[in-house]
């Protein structure tokens, strides 16, 4: 498997946003694109990962599955996980492509995301629009991350270090730029402080502080 940047999929994903699919970029492209929207982390970009993740229902994979073969990647194959640990996250849709530059690489659309969406229930987190691209808030990304950062072998945690490193540095600049905008992130704000009680995160308190001060 290839690894994969932003790049590599942002046509398709503005696509996909412009046909209304009802999808939410998640992972380490996501926080990939937030870096680029604070100019965060420079050195660190551009950020690479394993596969391109996305959050949506089986409908999204055979969207994207269009949409990529439009495009002239072909799909090696499309298959459907039943997710049991966490339970109630529902299944994951596998998409293998074949990519240009990359090579195979894997679309992995996750009907839930453990520790932000509830079991059985409905996504949490806000759905935004960035560069024409569909993707989760910074915040509730870093929930996501907490989870990760506690459940994953340590040698397969080095990406989530480095995407929590620039996730303190993104979540201070989104809220206030929520704020300017009169955007309501506080049962975000509120579910990152929950979250990290079960699943903590490497944060100082200096982070806390920025956050507080930035929603007040």
């Amino acid at each position: 498997m290839g690894l994969v940047t932003l790049g590599d999929f942002e046509e398709v994903l503005r696509e996909a946003a412009s046909g209304e699919v009802a999808y939410a970029l998640v992972g380490g492209l996501a926080v990939a694109l937030w870096a680029e929207r604070f100019a965060v982390g420079v050195a660190h970009l551009p950020l690479y990962s394993k596969d391109l993740d996305l959050r949506g229902a089986r409908a999204v994979a055979q969207s994207f599955g269009l949409l990529l073969k439009a495009r002239g990647f072909p799909l090696a194959s499309m298959t459907t996980v039943h997710r049991k640990i966490p339970p109630g996250m529902g299944k994951t849709h596998v998409l293998q492509v074949e990519l240009p530059a990359a090579g195979r690489t894997n679309v992995e659309v996750l009907e839930r995301l453990p520790l932000l969406d509830a079991p059985d229930g409905f996504p949490a987190g806000r759905v935004m629009r960035v560069a024409g691209i569909q993707v989760l808030d910074p915040i509730s990304l870093l929930i996501c991350k907490a989870h990760a950062w506690n459940h994953r072998l340590q040698n397969e945690a080095s990406n989530d270090a480095v995407h929590i490193e620039m996730l303190v540095e993104i979540v201070p600049q989104f809220i206030a730029e929520a704020k300017a905008r009169k955007l309501d992130v506080s049962p975000q704000i509120a579910a990152l402080r929950t979250a990290v009680r079960s699943c903590p995160l490497p944060l100082e308190m200096a982070f806390w502080e920025s956050i507080s001060l930035s929603a007040q």
